[in-house]
C-alpha cells in the first residue's frame, strides 16, 4: 500500500456503528483485513477427503463451513492460525474487538495476543464493546484508544 507506515489486523468483529478503519488511516496505517474467526477463510474446504471429490450439498457445505469456524474448532485451531496469519502478511499490529461477554473471544484474544507478542513481537490492543449498540463504548473513546495505539506502534517502527 502506497505511503503505509504499518499494518494491522482487525481480530474478531468491529464497532460497526462508526469507521474504525478511518482512525487509523488517518496515521497511513492499513486495515488490511478483518478476521472473522478459525481457518473458516483460509483453508481448502475438505472435498476430497471427506466427500470423495464430489459436489457439496448446500446443507453438507453449511456443515463444513462450521467445523471450520471458531465456535466449531479448537482455540488452538483459531490461535494458531491468527498468528500464522500474522506472520504471511506482515502485521505490526493486531486490534481486537470483541464483543461484551462473548466467552469464547474473550478467552483467545489473550492467548492470541501472548502469542503474537512472543513469537512475532506483534503489541495488541484489546476493544471490547457491542457491534451496533453505543452503552458499552462510543466512538470518541474508541477512536482515542486507536490513536494512541497508532501513535505507539508507529513510535515503535521507528525505532526498529
Amino acid at each position: 500500500v502506497p505511503g503505509e507506515k504499518a499494518r494491522v489486523i482487525w481480530g474478531v468483529t468491529y464497532p460497526r456503528f462508526m469507521d474504525p478503519f478511518g482512525a487509523l488511516n488517518k496515521w497511513d496505517i492499513a486495515s488490511i483485513m478483518l478476521y472473522n474467526g478459525g481457518v473458516r477463510y483460509y483453508t481448502p474446504v475438505p472435498n476430497p477427503i471427506l466427500f470423495g471429490g464430489r459436489k457439496l450439498t448446500p446443507l453438507e457445505q453449511e456443515g463444513v463451513d462450521g467445523l471450520r469456524f471458531i465456535f466449531g474448532a479448537r482455540g488452538d485451531t483459531y490461535v494458531n492460525t491468527f498468528v500464522w496469519i500474522c506472520k504471511e502478511l506482515g502485521i505490526d499490529g493486531i486490534v481486537n474487538y470483541n464483543m461484551t461477554g462473548c466467552t469464547a473471544t474473550l478467552g483467545l484474544r489473550r492467548l492470541v495476543a501472548e502469542r503474537a507478542e512472543q513469537e512475532l513481537g506483534i503489541p495488541t490492543l484489546q476493544l471490547e464493546g457491542k457491534q451496533f449498540d453505543t452503552a458499552f463504548t462510543d466512538e470518541p473513546a474508541i477512536t482515542a484508544r486507536l490513536d494512541e495505539f497508532a501513535q505507539y506502534l508507529l513510535s515503535t517502527r521507528q525505532t526498529s
